[in-house]
């Protein structure tokens, strides 16, 4: 687990409440001594385990294994903390769909992964192609009968002029 940076800031009201922003609703939560704990202990540590964030909470606030789970799982519910994820090349991606589905953020980058996206005409779209591919599509098809010109490189990203000539489908291609 970490804190999800975000969904910040994080705000403490007049009545001493924590007022948390997930997406343009506000949450207030009151148990002001457990979650002031939980953003430390985190701020502390850049990735702790569930386990032993856990029995913290049960330690220290005397409470029982089934309610710190639950604070737990409430705090993941509304994006203030966050299930650590592999760091590879799509972890920002995935922390951006924590904004939206924080369980579910590895669903997301498994459909986009899965997805295979067909683009019409290849005259400016390559960095559309280029920006699919970066985002993690896999499988991309590009359909377009034009020929390339040389007026057509500076939108043509995927290519270069050994290709002047050629089919676009097979400068994208064969790059």
């Amino acid at each position: 687990l970490k804190l999800n940076s975000v969904i910040q800031p994080i705000f403490l009201s007049k009545d001493g409440a924590y007022l948390f922003r997930n997406n343009n609703d506000f949450y207030e939560i009151d148990f002001n001594d457990i979650i002031h704990f939980v953003i430390s202990f985190l701020n502390q540590h850049s990735e702790i385990e569930q386990k032993l964030l856990q029995e913290k909470l049960e330690t220290l606030y005397s409470i029982d294994k089934e309610n710190s789970l639950q604070i737990i799982n409430d705090l993941i519910d509304i994006n203030i903390i966050t299930k650590v994820t592999n760091n590879d090349r799509y972890s920002t991606n995935r922390l951006y769909f924590s904004l939206f589905d924080n369980k579910s953020k590895e669903k997301y980058q498994d459909i986009l992964s899965n997805s295979v996206i067909c683009v019409l005409g290849l005259g400016g779209s390559t960095m559309i192609i280029q920006q699919l591919a970066q985002l993690g599509v896999k499988k991309i098809i590009g359909v377009d009968y034009d020929s390339l010109e040389a007026k057509n490189l500076n939108r043509q990203v995927l290519t270069k002029e050994s290709d002047i000539g050629s089919l676009k489908v097979n400068g994208v291609h064969g790059t």
